[in-house]
């Protein structure tokens, strides 16, 4: 909504106050700062005019962003000496020998392969080439719905932050010990709605008439297949039986009643079934996705 130039003062209340929360779950919340403060900020290009009253409300947001969550990163550097204090999980290793192709090889397969879903200790996984060729499916309707519109590379700034900061912490440790650990795509998922919002546009952008019309049950369809598919994977890993057969012994085994493990499995698919007219009939047939009202600058 910022981006589109909403610039109500609620706005940006419900704004500071998500990134407080956010800044207090988890180190990977912190690349949203930036593009928090580039949302805020951009309304100002091309309208000095409304100076002001842009910076009031971006000074809003950090108020309540920092009384919120960041106080928790200020204390850190009080305390610690160090925004995020680090942990030591493997020893040093002397003399290690630097590859980069065989380090930029483990780190992407490692990055993309957990980012599409790898249950457990990576034991329950997608085929790599499936999670390869979602990758790059992704980055494409991704770049389409930002060529459409440029201030939606907002939107992928927190996404490349944390990149960033997964591959420096990648080569760090394969500095130190030759190995690329703690490189996991869930690093990236404070951002994964962001990701998803673009996908869908660029979908609806790449498409011909038919895939824009349906562009909304398409997504939906291809996130239940992709939840399914890590379902029955970590199904197939963790409990025993032929075919369906594991299904009831994941039935028997849960601590929950029978009934209630039951629903927890089906209730996803039958609320999507519940939501499709509404999906439907909210659309952007246009694959530009939703317009929000631009409010006056005294709105």
């Amino acid at each position: 909504r910022l981006l589109t130039g909403d610039r109500r003062w609620a706005t940006a209340a419900v704004t500071g106050v998500a990134a407080g929360l956010a800044l207090l779950t988890k180190g990977f919340a912190v690349p949203l700062v930036p593009a928090v403060a580039v949302a805020c900020l951009l309304p100002l290009a091309g309208r000095r005019q409304a100076a002001k009253g842009v910076l009031a409300r971006a000074g809003l947001v950090a108020v309540l962003a920092m009384a919120v969550g960041g106080w928790w990163w200020v204390r850190n550097v009080v305390v610690h000496g160090n925004v995020q204090p680090g942990v030591g999980l493997r020893p040093r290793v002397d003399d290690v020998e630097l590859d980069i192709v065989d380090f930029a090889g483990n780190f992407s397969s490692r990055l993309i392969d957990s980012f599409w879903g790898n249950i457990g200790w990576r034991e329950a996984a997608l085929p790599l080439w499936l999670s390869v060729v979602l990758s790059v499916g992704l980055l494409v309707a991704v770049g389409a719905a930002c060529w459409a519109d440029r201030r939606r590379l907002v939107l992928v700034l927190p996404t490349a932050i944390a990149g960033a900061m997964v591959l420096a912490a990648g080569w760090g440790a394969y500095r130190k010990t030759g190995v690329s650990y703690a490189t996991q795509g869930r690093y990236l998922f404070a951002s994964i709605t962001a990701l998803v919002a673009l996908g869908a546009i660029g979908i609806g952008r790449l498409g011909g008439g038919w895939v824009r019309r349906h562009q909304p049950v398409l997504v939906l369809a291809g996130a239940l297949a992709l939840q399914a598919a890590m379902l029955w994977l970590a199904i197939r890993r963790y409990w025993a039986g032929p075919g369906l057969d594991r299904i009831d012994a994941l039935v028997a085994f849960s601590p929950l009643p029978s009934p209630v493990t039951v629903a927890l499995l089906v209730l996803p698919l039958a609320a999507a079934v519940l939501a499709l007219p509404a999906i439907r009939s909210g659309g952007a047939p246009s694959g530009q996705g939703p317009e929000v009202a631009r409010p006056e600058a005294g709105g």
